[in-house]
């Protein structure tokens, strides 16, 4: 839709979507969506909640599947909206949020912030949506910088490098659109990092390339498959000439005559599998031939583009008059009346981890081979689960990260989240005691983002072997490692429960005996087992003993005759023959107690 982007959210706020598998909706069929905004009806959502559907409904005879509502990045999520949304429909039918995020601060914003995204700028913001998308959990459509082929916003490729090839990134590429797939991967980056794993991501585009140009193309703009769940286009049927003018629903979207058009074909040149939606549509009021032009349109929509999963009708009178009963006609009852259109709302199912498997490395042991020079990058940072923080290295080859998983675990993927600074070459590597290492992926073609790497192993340590640099200016740099897989939850795993410290005094000084509790992975006692630790403070002295029926090994300390001070007591070791130590497990390692004070 060729229109001034600053004046819709500022209306908007007024009224206030690795390689990742996306599971389509069940149905064939088209879900019928909306943005309501009609003042003059008391019909807008949300200015006047949950009603403004209903008149909306009311006026096409259906429920709705999807309601759009949009928001700009500095934005907090529309909880509320949302669930109002959500309650609106039911088990049978529900009904989920379309959210459009523009990269825009403010009602006029008509700067450029793609290049901020990339660099971080923003990422408290986005780190935010993604979190409350998460706390969310209910299906929903997520757009950002929707119409990026256009030249009429500040999230456009013109406005942010435009077709030149010299200020950013590949020099083969134009900048304009490769800052926008850069700014789109980050984003996306975050919700997956973060396991925002319930928001379908649309890519939409403008029905027609502004500027004309071969580097404005929007197949340039394109994310990547396992960045993009649904395909979008918007496009509008207008009156006025210094459009588009009047035009039918196939010169709108299916324009085999225009190469900087026919939408649909070349959606489907990027994706046969993927859904596509119309993200936003409408007819501009031309008094009968609005009443032909919608008949039309729902007509096509069922016989002739099945593709067309869902739709929004731009439900508002603003440069022109969308509403889609401008005219007072039944049309869109009689149209939509058709069970073709479902109000059955399902963005589908796009996931990272699905599998029920749980992130084996979270908080685990990490090494690595350096660490950036005055910086905080170090490697527990890649296992935190916090986008926010990372490790990075030196800038020479090789390099490396492992993380010590504690126990053998069944492994089934490694996640690996990049920062910019990636690497073009690299193998993961496995080992069972972290010295001796074998490779169990190796790839020469590295392209940052996420990498998710399908693996079938039984090990204990994951190692990322850095061996050549995207960027030879900057070391290799990591947001998340994840290890995926599950760790056998039965009794040939035991930990360290507790230790409970006592003192006890005789006629030839004072000792301290620490209580070491040994349990399995279901919390059982864990007999037989050899405790062994170092006693520091007021002696410097080990022991080892053996767990008791209770799953106790009471170490002691040497005797000491100085009056005050403490004693401290460390494991060193847990051992029982065909059991294994995982000490990742351990609630306790060390414990202490004070005498004379």
């Amino acid at each position: 839709m060729i229109k001034r982007l600053r004046l819709i959210f500022a209306l908007a706020v007024l009224i206030s979507g690795l390689g990742l598998t996306y599971t389509c909706p069940a149905f064939a069929d088209s879900q019928i969506g909306a943005f309501i905004a009609d003042w003059e009806k008391d019909a807008t959502f949300p200015w006047h909640g949950e009603q403004g559907i209903i008149n909306f409904e009311e006026v096409i005879g259906r429920k709705t599947a999807c309601i759009k509502i949009y928001k700009r990045i500095v934005d907090e999520f529309p909880y509320a909206e949302c669930i109002a949304v959500n309650s609106h429909g039911t088990a049978d039918s529900p009904t989920a949020p379309y959210i459009d995020i523009h990269p825009s601060t403010n009602d006029s914003d008509d700067i450029p912030h793609l290049l901020q995204i990339i660099n971080g700028d923003f990422d408290a913001y986005i780190q935010k949506w993604a979190e409350d998308i998460k706390e969310y959990g209910k299906p929903l459509w997520i757009c950002f910088d929707g119409e990026m082929n256009g030249d009429w916003h500040n999230g456009s490729g013109a406005a942010n490098g435009g077709g030149a090839t010299d200020a950013y990134g590949d020099p083969t590429k134009p900048d304009g659109p490769e800052v926008y797939v850069d700014a789109w991967r980050h984003m996306h980056d975050i919700f997956t990092s973060i396991g925002a794993d319930n928001a379908a991501w649309v890519w939409a585009v403008n029905n027609s390339d502004w500027p004309r140009e071969e580097w404005n193309k929007f197949e340039n703009y394109y994310p990547g498959d396992g960045y993009v769940d649904w395909l979008g286009v918007d496009g509008y049927n207008w009156n006025r000439v210094e459009y588009a003018g009047w035009q039918t629903f196939q010169q709108v979207f299916d324009n085999k005559d225009d190469e900087y058009s026919n939408s649909f074909d070349r959606l489907r040149g990027i994706s046969v599998e993927k859904p596509i939606i119309i993200a936003e549509f409408g007819c501009a009021h031309k008094r009968k031939a609005k009443k032909e032009w919608v008949q039309n349109a729902f007509d096509l929509l069922k016989t002739d583009y099945p593709f067309v999963e869902c739709f929004i009708w731009f439900d508002m009178n603003k440069e022109e008059n969308w509403l889609i009963d401008s005219d007072g006609s039944r049309i869109p009852r009689i149209a939509l009346s058709d069970s073709y259109f479902t109000s059955a709302g399902d963005p589908g199912t796009p996931a990272i981890n699905t599998d029920d498997v749980e992130n084996l490395a979270l908080d685990k042991s990490t090494t690595a081979s350096s660490v950036e020079t005055n910086s905080a990058h170090v490697p527990s940072n890649a296992v935190d689960g916090n986008y926010l923080t990372r490790w990075s290295s030196h800038n020479s080859d090789p390099q490396w990260i492992a993380v010590d998983l504690g126990a053998f675990c069944d492994i089934s993927k490694v996640i690996l989240n990049w920062e910019t600074a990636y690497a073009k070459s690299y193998a993961i590597q496995i080992s069972d005691d972290g010295s001796y290492w074998d490779d169990a992926y190796v790839t020469t073609a590295g392209d940052g983002g996420v990498d998710i790497i399908p693996l079938a192993a039984n090990t204990r340590h994951v190692r990322m072997y850095g061996t050549e640099r995207y960027n030879t200016a900057w070391g290799y740099s990591l947001f998340e490692l994840g290890v995926y897989g599950t760790r056998a939850e039965s009794a040939e795993y035991m930990h360290i429960q507790s230790i409970d410290m006592s003192v006890r005094a005789k006629r030839k000084g004072t000792f301290a005996t620490a209580e070491v509790k040994i349990v399995d992975a279901g919390g059982a006692a864990v007999s037989g087992a050899t405790v062994s630790g170092q006693w520091s403070g007021l002696t410097q002295d080990s022991d080892s003993t053996v767990t008791d029926s209770f799953g106790i090994a009471s170490c002691d300390s040497n005797k000491t005759n100085t009056a005050s001070g403490t004693f401290t007591f460390t494991v060193n070791s847990v051992f029982k023959e065909e059991w294994t130590y995982d000490s990742a497990a351990d609630l306790e390692k060390s414990d202490s107690i004070n005498i004379g004070q």
